[in-house]
């Protein structure tokens, strides 16, 4: 897995120079600042700062619900709007991107009707949504008396 961001790689490429004596994730930018002459222009390098790119991998989560009754999807929906407005911690949003809603009817489906997929930066986050996150413990309030069945939950760190 490729550790740079790809905005570090390719959107910044004219000023962003890997060196090759340097730990993989040590980037070095250089910030230029344009001097002008009667005659020519020159680059002159103002300051060199070196940053750690983090690996860039996020946590994905796929939940799938059966739901029987049309209200209770349609109320799910609202409970995840909710959720993503006021799932914090340490006082920020700390999941990335939340994407929900009622399946298509499919045989492939086996009775689930209700899909959501959860963005996470890390491991650690996705733990505190399972475990601490009070918006999320208000869901699965909701969700004990409206589900049938089992939820089927996988998740995966993003190899893309």
């Amino acid at each position: 897995m490729d550790c740079c961001p790809y905005y570090l790689k390719y959107m910044l490429r004219p000023l962003v120079r890997t060196s090759l004596y340097t730990h993989p994730r040590q980037i070095t930018i250089l910030n230029k600042e344009v001097a002008s002459t009667e005659n020519s222009r020159h680059f002159q390098i103002s300051f060199r700062r070196v940053i750690t790119a983090a690996k860039m991998c996020t946590v994905e989560r796929i939940t799938l619900f059966n739901i029987p009754k049309e209200e209770d999807r349609t109320r799910l929906v609202g409970e995840y709007k909710q959720l993503v407005k006021t799932a914090v911690k340490d006082g920020k949003p700390y999941i990335s991107n939340v994407s929900f809603g009622p399946a298509f009817p499919d045989p492939r489906s086996q009775g689930y009707n209700f899909g959501v997929k959860t963005t996470f930066a890390t491991m650690e986050d996705m733990k505190f949504y399972d475990h601490e996150c009070p918006a999320h413990k208000t869901l699965k309030a909701f969700l004990a008396d409206a589900k049938e069945g089992d939820v089927l939950t996988v998740y995966y760190e993003n190899a893309a």
